[in-house]
């Protein structure tokens, strides 16, 4: 039976601020609604003198930030493997039960938690764009105001496996957000963490995907498993930001190139 009422709320030691649907939903609105009136103060008045200023600050600290949370839930995996290792006859097993089981103990639920709650503070940085009068891309509004749904699904609602992208996304917003900080530099490897973040995290959901469905896998040692939802949702999501990050590359690629070809003319 699909676990419905779960999803609006269910019992956990997590803080009550965003583990459940509904202020989520609400919090998204009032989001939408702050961006939608920022957009048309800046049509109307012009960019917000601050708002420059406050954006680069912002990601100078949000990528410190990314860089702290990646190393700190990289080291929390690696000890923790440490002591799988000795539970587990290989390497292979220990990656299998960190894609198949919740983590024990308060630490990965504190980083998950904190992970989960970061995404809704990159509201802001919709925001702080719009208010200086830049434009809101598909692949970046989409993505900054979805992955709250993400998190919810793969931290709060179904947990195992959710270390992988984890990592790999924060290690690049500490990249991207640095650029946006000043680094000009970084720009070049941006397009191939976005990538190797984005794929990676597809291909974890599609290995624990089919590790739940397998009956003699090890996954399915306890038989009160939930929908696999949560799993399907991720998956689809990134695949969805994947496939918008190569429409804008291919778009930026075209554009660089039509201005070449002015020049040659």
């Amino acid at each position: 039976m699909f676990p419905f009422a779960r999803i609006f709320g269910h019992d956990t030691d997590y803080p009550p601020l965003f583990t459940t649907l509904p202020p989520i939903l609400v919090c998204s609105g009032f989001f939408a609604a702050s961006a939608l009136l920022t957009h048309l103060y800046v049509k109307r008045n012009g960019p917000i003198p601050f708002a420059t200023p406050l954006r680069t600050l912002n990601n100078t600290l949000y990528a410190l930030f990314s860089f702290y949370f990646a190393i700190q839930l990289t080291l929390s995996v690696y000890s923790w493997a440490r002591l799988a290792s000795f539970r587990y006859p290989s390497g292979l097993e220990v990656a299998r039960s960190l894609l198949t089981e919740t983590l024990p103990g308060r630490s990965d639920m504190r980083l998950r938690y904190i992970y989960h709650i970061s995404k809704f503070y990159e509201f802001i940085d919709i925001i702080l764009m719009i208010a200086t009068g830049g434009d809101v891309g598909l692949m970046f509004g989409f993505h900054h105001m979805t992955t709250p749904y993400l998190t919810y699904a793969r931290c709060i609602y179904y947990p195992p496996g959710w270390q992988p992208f984890a990592i790999l996304n924060t290690f690049h917003h500490g990249i991207m957000y640095a650029r946006w900080a000043g680094i000009s530099s970084l720009i070049a490897i941006l397009p191939y963490t976005a990538m190797l973040q984005l794929g990676g995290g597809v291909l974890v959901e599609a290995i624990v995907i089919l590790l739940r469905l397998n009956p003699n896998g090890f996954a399915f040692r306890d038989n009160d498993w939930p929908a696999l939802w949560p799993n399907v949702l991720a998956g689809g999501l990134l695949a969805t930001y994947l496939v918008l990050l190569f429409d804008e590359i291919k778009e930026s690629i075209a554009k660089r190139s039509g201005k070449e070809e002015k020049k040659k003319v």
